[in-house]
């Protein structure tokens, strides 16, 4: 249980919705937390530390989106239920709280902000990426081929800059590492994203991203693994671990 000075919220050490094998083959799933769970911890614990007033509106902006909480993450690689995606970057939140709080040097003039705007925003236009069909079952819309998620992201920061009332005062340069973020949160250009990330912050945001969903999809397909009785360590047999 996660617990601060005004309540227990469930959120870790956090797991998340793991799944099972089953699920990991599109059987619908549901997330971890409920919304108001998952906001309570957001509140307390993750925007206390955005430096910037700009990037905490405008992250205000995109949490009130109803599509953020519905969206998988992915089709078939990780969070693929509806839900998904909420789940995915609340456990990305947490591994970065943890690992922000963990006293290692190269943290302390990272800003923080650009962090969690990455995180919380990076797959948000998984959205249009997917649509159900049957329960549970995903397939790729003609938005997922002719934009994507990663430049759809800027494109939707943009969006929300330009029209939000009232008006999110972000300065420029700050707006420049942020579209970065999320361009470059894909890793590499062979892997969909238009530039490698060039900034620390760009560079958490990738692993992070890489890791939590590496270990979900590694966890998740239970029967390609066993967990030992004594120690719990996952063996993952069949195919790349």
């Amino acid at each position: 249980m996660y617990e601060n000075k005004n309540s227990v919220v469930g959120v870790p050490g956090y797991i998340g919705n793991r799944g099972s094998s089953a699920e990991t083959r599109g059987v619908s799933s549901s997330p971890a937390l409920c919304r108001d769970d998952w906001m309570h911890y957001y509140l307390c614990e993750v925007e206390p530390m955005i430096e910037s007033t700009s990037m905490s509106q405008l992250l205000r902006v995109v949490l009130e989106e109803d599509v953020f909480w519905a969206a998988p993450a992915a089709k078939g690689m990780h969070h693929n239920f509806r839900g998904g995606l909420q789940d995915h970057v609340m456990r990305m939140l947490t591994l970065f709280v943890a690992m922000h709080g963990s006293g290692h040097p190269d943290f302390r003039g990272m800003c923080r902000g650009l962090v969690i705007a990455g995180i919380v925003m990076h797959d948000f236009m998984k959205h249009k990426e997917y649509v159900e069909g049957p329960p549970g079952e995903f397939s790729r819309t003609r938005y997922s081929y002719l934009v994507g998620h990663v430049a759809g992201g800027a494109m939707y920061a943009q969006k929300i800059l330009d029209t939000a009332v009232p008006k999110i005062h972000m300065p420029e340069e700050l707006k420049q590492h942020l579209f970065h973020v999320l361009l470059a949160h894909h890793g590499e250009v062979a892997w969909g994203s238009p530039v490698p990330p060039r900034t620390l912050e760009a560079l958490v945001v990738h692993h992070i991203d890489n890791l939590d969903g590496s270990m979900w999809a590694f966890v998740a397909t239970e029967d390609m693994q066993i967990r030992h009785k004594n120690t719990g360590t996952v063996i993952k047999y069949g195919g790349q671990a």
